[in-house]
């Protein structure tokens, strides 16, 4: 019986887990009724994880999002400011057109100062020229950016017209190039006796005379920055003012004086007209040969930038030439704040310059060493560029990157 008894328990035991089963039977046909399906009532469980539940449980997820959304946040207002910034102009608040220049079959004139000169100046010694075809006469290593606009628009370089005779000077298939090294748009620009813009003009004048009738031809003006190098006052908006009233007096003369020349006659005529780039933080100008530029300096070549398309603008319109704006100011800042771009690794010490502390500049000489990768400076003595950054000025001008219809700018 004792056995009947604990078999009666067990039976009891049984019993209750069996009751045990069938209540969770209930409570799962329970669930089901309400929800409709196991698997629709997992879902209402996942769906009710709310964002306090995900603040509570996910921290580490939240703070994740947070920092990816203020990061794209910031991505897009830099992309916005430098959007606004590369579709301003360096010279005005329009937005230049960007047009290709197809100079080809141009005669080509140029006028300027030492970034043009070929020869007028005089024969500078090695180790000028030591990338061009022998010895040059020219402020750099090789060819300048007159040289290189000559070779894009397929006609001659320029000769030096100090070194032309007579025949060569009335024979309209010369090119000739009337800049001299040291001189600008003021009389005083250097102590000794050079050439100016006005004498420069008379030059041209003087040797061609009526030789243009139907010919096509670029007028290139590279001048303005010798004045500021040597003759700056200190006062930028006073001395900007000064300057491009020389300058529009200049092309006011050449258009009266050849205006049967240059205008009247028939044929193409295009001014291709340098701007300044910032004088101050060149070598010779810097501070400690740095990229800490001399800004007194650089803010009256703004102020002259931004006259001097005034100037260009009535003189376009008063005389229907057409004019581009080479925007030297742009390609300076460029090569300087991305200098890889353009294959550069030093840009703030000459290839070639022993300071001189006696007159505050980099001597070049012929006993001065010279670097032997200088594709990759920007400068090729204190002043002047090398003829890799002339070239990729050049290049970029013809793409109009760089070079500006002025009625755009």
């Amino acid at each position: 019986m004792g056995n009947n008894k604990g078999g009666s328990k067990k039976n009891a035991a049984t019993t209750s887990e069996r009751g045990g089963h069938k209540k969770n039977a209930a409570t799962t046909s329970e669930m089901t009724a309400q929800t409709g399906s196991p698997s629709k009532y997992r879902k209402n469980r996942k769906d009710s994880r709310d964002w306090r539940l995900v603040i509570r449980t996910r921290p580490r997820i939240l703070c994740l999002l947070a920092l990816l959304g203020l990061f794209l946040l910031c991505c897009f207002v830099g992309y916005q400011k430098w959007s606004e910034k590369e579709s301003k102009g360096k010279v005005g608040e329009s937005s230049p057109v960007q047009v290709s220049f197809n100079f080809t079959g141009h005669s080509l004139f140029v006028f300027g100062d030492s970034t043009v000169d070929a020869g007028n100046f005089g024969f500078t010694a090695h180790p000028y020229g030591i990338d061009y075809k022998g010895m040059t006469p020219r402020f750099t290593n090789g060819r300048t950016i007159a040289d290189y606009l000559a070779i894009k628009m397929g006609t001659q370089i320029p000769k030096a017209y100090n070194s032309l005779g007579s025949d060569e000077l009335k024979d309209d298939t010369v090119n000739i190039n009337f800049a001299a090294g040291g001189c600008g748009l003021l009389t005083n620009t250097m102590p000794i006796r050079c050439a100016t813009m006005l004498d420069q003009v008379n030059q041209m004048v003087e040797a061609r005379p009526g030789n243009s009738k139907g010919q096509r031809v670029v007028y290139f003006v590279s001048a303005g920055a010798n004045d500021f190098v040597f003759n700056f006052n200190g006062n930028p908006e006073g001395f900007a003012k000064e300057l491009v009233g020389k300058m529009e007096s200049y092309m006011e003369v050449k258009a009266l004086r050849v205006n049967e020349l240059l205008v009247s006659r028939g044929g193409a005529r295009t001014f291709l007209i340098n701007n300044i780039g910032p004088i101050g933080c060149i070598p010779d100008k810097s501070i400690n040969w740095s990229r800490i530029c001399n800004e007194t300096l650089n803010e009256g070549v703004k102020a002259y930038n931004m006259k001097l398309v005034d100037v260009l603008k009535k003189f376009q319109n008063d005389f229907n030439v057409s004019i581009i704006l080479a925007d030297s100011d742009k390609m300076f800042t460029d090569m300087v704040d991305h200098p890889l771009q353009f294959g550069l690794k030093n840009i703030t010490h000459p290839c070639c310059g022993d300071w001189n502390a006696k007159d505050n500049k980099f001597d070049c000489r012929n006993q001065t060493e010279v670097c032997s990768n200088r594709n990759e400076f920007l400068f090729f003595d204190g002043a002047h560029f090398t003829q890799n950054a002339n070239k990729v000025f050049v290049d970029y001008c013809i793409l109009g990157r760089v070079c500006y219809p002025i009625e755009s700018v």
